[in-house]
């Protein structure tokens, strides 16, 4: 296995962990929010709070992996086995 083969499965399982991230901190903000509303006596108002705070900080996160991943796609250099010369931005 090469190494750009590697590097593209290792991106592909970082990308596809981002599917994972919605739920799990959508269930963190809901158990911490539920268990202070139990605390505060508040009803559900800090469980709704924190479940937002759980997607707003995913969608952050999904940004910044989708960043990560496009920046690491940007700076790897053309494959000469491909057969047809592939320019980079900067060299326009």
């Amino acid at each position: 296995m090469s190494e750009s083969d590697r590097k593209q499965r290792s991106q592909i399982l970082t990308l596809s962990s981002v599917g994972l991230m919605f739920p799990v901190s959508i269930t963190i903000g809901y158990y911490i929010g539920h268990t202070l509303d139990g605390w505060f006596h508040t009803g559900s108002k800090l469980m709704m709070a924190f479940v937002i705070f759980g997607v707003i900080g995913a969608f952050i996160n999904l940004f910044q992996e989708v960043k990560r991943y496009n920046r690491a796609d940007d700076s790897t250099p053309p494959d000469p086995s491909d057969g047809e010369k592939k320019t980079h931005e900067s060299d326009k």
